[in-house]
Parts: C-alpha cells; sequence; structure tokens
C-alpha cells in the first residue's frame, strides 16, 4: 500500500502473478506488452509545455480580433463617405434612383447630368479606410475591384470599374453592401468572443489536470520502488479518464450534427488554419499530447513496477 495526494492505493501483488480484476488487467496486460521495453527516453525530456497550444489558441483569437475590428470599422467608414458624396442625378427627373439591388449599380452613367462626384471618389474612398487597413497587404492583397467584388458583390465592383458617374442607386447599393460587410464582422467578433471564453474554459479545466500529471512524472524520475510504480499508475489512470472525458466533450461541441449553423469546423480552419481539420484544433491537440505523457508515464510505472532500470528488456 501506498500513499500519494492523501489517498492510498493498493495493488495485491499476487495479482500480478496470478490472475487480475478490474483496472488491475490493464496494469497486468502493460507488464507484458513489448512495447513497453522500448521507452528509452526519460519523463524530463519528454515533457514539453502541452497547454502551449492553448496558450497560443488565445493569443491568435486576441489578434484575429484586433484585424476584424479594423475592418468592422473600415467598412463602416466607407459607408458614412460614400453616403455623404453627392451622386450624379439622372436626366429622367431620379428615376434611376428608384432602382435597388443589381438593377441599380448597373445604372451608372445613363442619362446623368454631369453635376455630381464621380466615381473616383467612390474608389479613393476605398482606397483610404477598407485598403489602408494595417494587415490588408498581408491578408488579403487584392486590387480594389478584386476585395471589393468579395466583400460588396460582383455587380458593385463591376458598376464601380465600368462607370464614371456615381448615381442614386449605386451609392445606396454601395452604403447597404458596405454595411452588411460591418455587420457580418459584427457576427464574426461575437463567434471571437464565445471561442475566447471556450479557450479559458478548456485552460482552466485542463490546467490542473496537467499539474497532476507533472507530480506523477516528477515522482516517477525520483523514486524507483514497486509502491511508487503502483500509485503513479493508479494515479495516471485517474488523469486519464479525466482527460478522455473532456476530449469527448471538446469533440462534441465540434460535431457538425450537435451545431449544423454553426458550422465549427469551418471556423476553426479560418481562425487556426488548415491543420484544425486534421485534428489539431487546439483544445483537442492539448488533450491529445496530455494522453501521450499519460501513455509514456504508464510505461515507466510498468518499468518502475518490474524494477527493470535498463531501458530494454532481457
Amino acid at each position: 500500500m501506498s500513499t500519494a495526494g492523501g489517498q492510498q492505493w493498493q495493488l495485491d501483488r499476487t495479482a500480478l502473478e496470478t490472475g487480475c480484476t478490474g483496472w488491475e488487467c490493464g496494469l497486468v496486460e502493460a507488464l507484458g506488452e513489448p512495447a513497453v521495453a522500448l521507452v528509452a527516453i526519460a519523463v524530463g525530456l519528454a515533457v514539453f509545455v502541452s497547454l502551449t497550444l492553448l496558450r497560443e489558441a488565445a493569443d491568435a483569437v486576441v489578434e484575429e480580433r484586433k484585424h476584424v475590428v479594423r475592418e468592422r470599422n473600415a467598412f463602416e467608414a466607407f459607408a458614412e463617405r460614400v453616403e455623404r458624396l453627392q451622386p450624379e442625378m439622372s436626366s429622367d427627373g431620379g428615376k434611376g434612383g428608384t432602382l435597388s439591388g443589381a438593377a441599380a449599380v448597373r445604372v451608372v452613367s445613363d442619362g446623368a447630368t454631369g453635376n455630381g462626384e464621380g466615381i473616383d471618389a467612390v474608389e479613393t474612398a476605398y482606397e483610404r479606410t477598407v485598403m489602408s487597413m494595417q494587415h490588408y497587404d498581408d491578408e488579403y492583397g487584392e486590387s480594389l475591384t478584386e476585395n471589393m467584388a468579395a466583400e460588396l458583390g460582383s455587380d458593385v465592383a463591376t458598376a464601380v470599374a465600368a462607370g464614371e458617374q456615381l448615381t442614386p442607386g449605386l451609392q445606396r447599393a454601395l452604403v447597404s453592401e458596405a454595411r452588411r460587410a460591418a455587420k457580418r464582422r459584427e457576427t464574426l467578433l461575437a463567434q471571437l468572443e464565445d471561442e475566447a471564453e471556450r479557450i479559458d474554459e478548456a485552460y482552466r479545466a485542463i490546467e490542473p489536470v496537467e499539474h497532476r500529471l507533472e507530480s506523477v512524472e516528477a515522482d516517477l524520475d525520483a523514486s524507483g520502488g514497486f509502491h511508487e510504480g503502483v500509485s503513479a499508475w493508479n494515479r495516471l489512470r485517474s488523469i486519464e479518464t479525466d482527460l478522455e472525458g473532456e476530449l469527448e466533450r471538446q469533440q462534441t461541441r465540434l460535431d457538425p450534427s450537435e451545431h449544423p449553423a454553426e458550422e465549427p469546423h469551418v471556423f476553426c480552419r479560418y481562425l487556426y488554419g488548415d491543420d484544425a481539420g486534421n485534428g489539431e484544433y487546439p483544445v483537442l491537440g492539448t488533450l491529445g499530447r496530455l494522453l501521450e505523457r499519460v501513455e509514456r508515464g504508464k510505461q515507466l510505472a510498468v518499468r518502475t513496477i518490474t524494477g527493470n532500470s535498463d531501458p530494454y528488456f532481457p
């Protein structure tokens, strides 16, 4: 019997030789597993800061939020500038101004009277707001027409590229689509806030478990007795159970069938890159790395129990 963390752990040595029940079977199987003999690296060398992924994810959310705030503000500023422009009045008494949507943006210069501001003012406004963002070249690097088509729609971009005068219909379409682009950023900001909360929640849940794991690893590195090995095995099994429970909870959160409207995998790839689609979502990656450390610890616990200090069994 051995004491660890205020609790007593017991394993009958006879069970290792003659039989087992419950969790002891796992230990007995591990004792006979050839892979155990291949653990050649000490725990101290194998341990790395598993929570680094979560810290990096939190930093990524903060940085992306800065970009999204800039973009929202830029589109709002563009909409305000265009709204203040004096549009070209059509010779039909303004009937062109009653159009909306795609039809409106195609009425660019037909019947224009020549007394309004031109498309140049629109392009200048876009360049000085959206395209002047600090991160624009690095993240987008697109021409005005390309970016305007992606953000405001191809009809609007085509009208701006082909036209000379700003009609009331085109002005309304520009303002409406720019505000729609700003609204999309507002929605994205809410998702980023939710993600920041999820990462913080995961960090608070996982950090104590990692501390427990570090404690077991330190004990394994410092001692080599039978009872210490059994104690470490028990503690590692408990840690493994907790990590697997958190892993299941996190996988459920990313299951599209559970959250069809949120498309969590799409959001993860957007925020963390393509690796998020290959099991590298930061929380899952962190849990996976911790479980790998648990497995290494269990193998070392088996070596401690058998009293075999050589990395290779005879």
